[in-house]
């Protein structure tokens, strides 16, 4: 058995040997090793902004949200630090499976490097940039970058807005998972100016007279109520804010109820469509009544 499989590798080693890629040239060497350095400063500019998702979030989360105790703010920030390596990891990862593309821009900025360093350079020239590219011909090989990644990225920032909306909404979900939401800020009553139009005032007015709380009669109180009124397409109450007191929070209670139970509006239309909107209406409980 052992000989065998010795046999077995001595027989394979030719065909590793054949099988073996040739040496790069030497333009192929540098065009390579450029087109690396313009794929990794391609990637700095693409994870720039996940990586401010996670350096400035804080202190957007701090400036947006004053209403946050500190504790919380403390956490988020916490979680942020966290998952920020991850995310910026993340990022080159899926910016380099990207620029791997036979289309991509790393390509073709390497198809250009192909046709711009051999007119540039001499031959020994490049044979020495595959060696030490910071040697004296790197000089040249500058003023050559220069005038093909002027050309390279007007191609790289169509490309660049193609993959952003996938690339960050794919960090964007790692980021939420990672790091989580704040809590929901408190949402500030709506100030419609439209009056709100009852279909059935007078019915409104009967069917309300049971909701006025017996306690409130006997005390003699009484006073307007104004409720912001969230509406439907159809007119239907979905919704009801109170916006002004009556100074009665029985009152208010049941203003909020009677409307909300029995209420039938006009729905607001725009351009002859109904649709869902907030509408003000004022509510007044007399004694009379």
């Amino acid at each position: 058995m052992r000989s065998e499989l010795l046999a077995a590798l001595v027989f394979a080693l030719p065909l590793t040997a054949v099988a073996a890629a040739p040496a790069p040239t030497p333009l192929e060497a540098v065009t390579r090793t450029l087109g690396e350095d313009f794929g990794a400063r391609l990637a700095v500019m693409l994870c720039a902004a996940p990586d401010r998702m996670t350096r400035d979030g804080g202190r957007q989360l701090r400036a947006s949200r004053p209403d946050l105790p500190a504790a919380e703010l403390d956490a988020f920030d916490a979680r942020l630090a966290e998952t920020a390596p991850r995310m910026h990891a993340a990022c080159e990862e899926r910016v380099a499976k990207l620029l791997a593309g036979e289309d991509g821009p790393r390509a073709q900025y390497v198809a250009r490097l192909r046709e711009a360093l051999p007119a540039a350079l001499a031959p020994r020239e490049i044979e020495q940039l595959r060696t030490f590219l910071a040697s004296p011909a790197g000089r040249h090989t500058e003023a050559v970058r220069r005038d093909v990644e002027g050309a390279a990225y007007e191609q790289v920032v169509p490309w660049a807005q193609q993959v952003a909306p996938g690339l960050y909404g794919e960090l964007g979900m790692m980021l939420r998972a990672d790091v989580g939401m704040p809590s929901p800020k408190a949402a500030a009553p709506p100030t419609p100016a439209i009056q709100a139009k009852l279909r059935n005032a007078a019915a409104l007015g009967e069917r309300c007279g049971p909701f006025y709380p017996d306690a409130a009669r006997r005390a003699g109180e009484q006073g307007s109520v104004v409720l912001l009124v969230h509406l439907s397409d159809a007119g239907r109450v979905i919704g009801l804010l109170l916006e002004a007191s009556s100074g009665y929070p029985s009152l208010d209670v049941a203003a909020a109820a009677c409307v909300g139970a029995n209420g039938e509006f006009e729905p607001l239309r725009i351009n002859g469509a109904a649709v869902p909107s907030w509408q003000r209406m004022k509510w007044t409980w007399r004694l009379t009544e």
